[in-house]
């Protein structure tokens, strides 16, 4: 099973998307001076998700002739440089 990312799509702007539909359920009930961090914290575990369950082939797909294709992991885990907007 393949799955792919809409035109104009990126990796990161999936993660943005992600992180901000979390922040959504919980934001009513976090203190003004802790936003920053949740945002930071959420940002940082769905990477890691997604970096330990995605990966990308850019050839191919199942044949066999795929066998030796490169394959990558789409979102490198390390933490943001500011909290996604």
């Amino acid at each position: 099973m393949r799955y792919f990312l809409r035109d104009g799509g990126t990796a990161e702007k999936l993660a943005d998307e992600l992180v901000d539909a979390a922040y959504s359920v919980v934001e009513g009930s976090i203190p003004e001076n802790r936003v920053g961090d949740i945002h930071v914290g959420l940002y940082v575990a769905v990477r890691q998700v997604l970096a330990s369950c995605m990966v990308r082939r850019e050839l191919c797909g199942t044949r066999d002739v795929c066998d030796g294709d490169p394959v990558e992991t789409p979102f490198i885990v390390q933490a943001p440089d500011a909290a996604p907007q």
